[in-house]
C-alpha cells in the first residue's frame, strides 16, 4: 500500500504541471461559452420585451420603412432636387440607427432613405467623406440624388467620391454664393468624371448654368 500511495503521488506530480495549461484553457473556454449564453438569453428576454411595448415591432417592413420616409425632412426653398439631408446623427436618417437593433434594421432594410445627401463644400476630412461613402453605399441600387452648398470648390477627396458614384448619380445641384457664380468660373467637377442621367446646375437667385 506505502508504494502505491508513492506511485500514485509520483505520476501525479509529473503529469499535473502538463494538463494544467489545457485544463485552465478548457475551463476559460466554459466560461466564456456561458457567458455568452447568459448575454444572449438576455438580448433574447429584450427583444421580447422590445416586441411587446413598440408598435413599430407589430408593423410589416414595407409600413416601417414608409413611416421612417415620411420623418425625411424637405429640402429648403428652391432646391429642385426635391429632399435631401445632411449628415447629422440627432436627425434622421442617422438617428433611427441609435435607437435599437430594430431600428437599424429597418433604416438599413430602406435603401431609400439614403438616397439623397446634402453636403456643405467645405475643407472635408476623410473621415467625413468616408461617412458619406457608406452613406451612399446604403442607397443600394437607387439613383442618387446630391446637392452641394456653399462655394464651388470640390476639394480631391469629394471629388474622388463623385467620381466612384458616378454612374449612380441621377440628379447633382450646387447651391452657391453670388461670388462663386461665373461663365468662366471653375467648377471643380473632376477630370474625366462621367455622369449618365445626371443634371449639373448651379443655382442662385434664378441664374443656372447647366453642364452637358
Amino acid at each position: 500500500a506505502p508504494f502505491t500511495h508513492i506511485h500514485h503521488s509520483t505520476v501525479a506530480e509529473l503529469f499535473y504541471p502538463q494538463l494544467r495549461g489545457p485544463i485552465d484553457a478548457l475551463s476559460s473556454a466554459i466560461e466564456a461559452r456561458e457567458r455568452m449564453l447568459q448575454d444572449n438569453r438576455c438580448s433574447d428576454a429584450y427583444r421580447d420585451l422590445n416586441f411587446s411595448v413598440d408598435p413599430m415591432a407589430r408593423l410589416p417592413l414595407e409600413l416601417q420603412s414608409d413611416i421612417f420616409l415620411r420623418c425625411i425632412p424637405d429640402s429648403s426653398p428652391g432646391n429642385t432636387t426635391g429632399s435631401t439631408t445632411k449628415p447629422n446623427p440627432t436627425a434622421p436618417p442617422m438617428v433611427f440607427m441609435a435607437v435599437s437593433r430594430m431600428w437599424r434594421d429597418i433604416a438599413l432594410a430602406t435603401p431609400r432613405l439614403w438616397a439623397a445627401l446634402r453636403m456643405e463644400l467645405l475643407p472635408r476630412s476623410e473621415n467625413f467623406v468616408e461617412l458619406c461613402r457608406r452613406w451612399m453605399k446604403r442607397a443600394g441600387p437607387y439613383p442618387l440624388t446630391l446637392a452641394f452648398h456653399g462655394d464651388l470648390i470640390v476639394d480631391r477627396h469629394v471629388s474622388d467620391l463623385l467620381d466612384e458614384f458616378s454612374k449612380q448619380l441621377h440628379h447633382l445641384s450646387f447651391h452657391v454664393a453670388p461670388t462663386a457664380v461665373g461663365e468662366d468660373r471653375d467648377y471643380g467637377v473632376p477630370c474625366g468624371f462621367r455622369v449618365q442621367y445626371a443634371h449639373f446646375v448651379a443655382l442662385y437667385s434664378g441664374w443656372s448654368k447647366s453642364f452637358g
